[in-house]
């Protein structure tokens, strides 16, 4: 038997959430621990609203372009930041029960530790590049250059260059800014992983019930071996076909569970992926700048858009193709050889798994990989629409 366990990146995420105060590790919060969870949503709220001003006062139509993008995505962390403290307990109980299983086969296993190992190398690779960014646009950006000035135009305070107080306040408040959104990104890997993981649950399933009733060719007795009857295994074929309609049940009722949880954050994301592509997109075509670390910003930006909406339909894609095999692998059991009785539980069983288990947004739009290049056309649309107005 072997376990699959809460990944250590994933428990370090939820300690560094502890430790910033956004979660609280009493069964009751204290007035104080409430009084910071407020602070950080109100706090935050003023980003989005500040770079929306920015958007609408700049004359400069790339400036004007890029602060919308940037709105857009603050928008979509204020969300995450509202499940972050608000769904705390919603979390862990789907991380308990998603991401904590125990797998038969040693294969089985070898193959979903690569691929947990891979999905961890990847968020980490992108959880680096997102705080490296985050440090360069608040520390770095605002010194670059013949002038000091700020990666973000807010109108916040308007006269910071006129007074040394007003420079450092704007420069104080979006460095903690990028502080905040950085860590809200943490969020985005959560989804990533539980998602994965229900995926990878369904497919550890495909390979148990391929092997229904080939788990013992001899019966044990004493010191002596016989060889197992065919109503010996028609038992064990039908005790573990029993066993599979009990675990098809619970990966099925966690996955819609996490579905109903995430739905919101699916929408809006789905809602505004193809405005935060295209955005990026256009910042990047049209930067007229000589600072090539801003240009590394504006790309970060673009992969930022396009992997957050991109990991959610491809692991959604997979949860749809493990689930549809479950099919497939029913027959090829050794079901053929068993009694009627059996046989007629299996095909009911068989048409049971036919409709695989897709993700849908507003009992419309599936999260597949089909939907993703619907998502990138449309931002190429709105990009061709952009360049007619410049």
């Amino acid at each position: 038997m072997f376990y699959i366990k809460v990944h250590r990146t994933v428990k370090r995420i939820i300690s560094l959430f502890y430790y910033i105060g956004f979660w609280h590790r009493r069964d009751e919060e204290t007035a104080r621990e409430r009084k910071l969870q407020l602070l950080y949503l109100f706090y935050f709220c003023l980003f989005p609203l500040l770079l929306a001003a920015g958007a609408v006062t700049t004359g400069n139509q790339s400036e004007k372009t890029f602060l919308i993008e940037v709105t857009t995505i603050t928008s979509v962390l204020q969300l995450k930041l509202w499940y972050i403290i608000w769904k705390r307990e919603e979390i862990l109980e789907h991380l308990n029960q998603i991401c904590d299983y125990r797998i038969v086969d040693r294969e089985a296993f070898t193959e979903i530790s690569k691929k947990l190992t891979d999905l961890m190398k990847f968020v980490k690779i992108f959880l680096a590049t997102t705080y490296i960014c985050a440090v360069h646009v608040a520390l770095v950006a605002p010194f670059l250059g013949t002038e000091r000035k700020p990666f973000f135009n807010i109108p916040f305070p308007s006269d910071w260059k006129d007074t040394e107080f007003a420079f450092w306040t704007r420069f104080f408040f979006i460095a903690t800014q990028q502080f905040l959104s950085a860590n809200l990104v943490l969020f985005g890997a959560i989804v990533w992983y539980l998602m994965a993981n229900c995926a990878w649950q369904y497919e550890v399933l495909g390979q148990r019930i391929s092997k229904m009733g080939e788990m013992r060719t001899t019966v044990e007795e004493s010191t002596d071996e016989r060889p197992i009857t065919d109503t010996e295994r028609d038992n064990l074929y039908c005790r573990d076909l029993i066993e599979i309609i009990k675990s098809h049940n619970h990966v099925k009722r966690i996955t819609n569970q996490l579905d109903v949880f995430l739905s919101k954050l699916f929408v809006v994301q789905l809602a505004t992926s193809s405005l935060c592509i295209c955005a990026s997109t256009y910042s990047i075509a049209f930067f007229s700048g000589d600072n090539f670390f801003e240009l590394l910003v504006y790309l970060t930006g673009l992969l930022y858009s396009i992997f957050d909406i991109f990991m959610i339909m491809f692991f959604a894609n997979e949860i749809t193709l493990a689930s549809d095999r479950l099919s497939y692998r029913l027959y090829e059991s050794c079901w053929i050889d068993r009694r009627q009785s059996i046989k007629r539980n299996v095909l009911l069983f068989g048409e049971f798994l036919v409709k695989p288990h897709q993700l849908i947004v507003l009992q419309l739009y599936p999260l597949t990989l089909d939907t993703f290049t619907r998502i990138l056309n449309s931002a190429y649309s709105m990009f061709n629409i952009l360049q007619n107005f410049k």
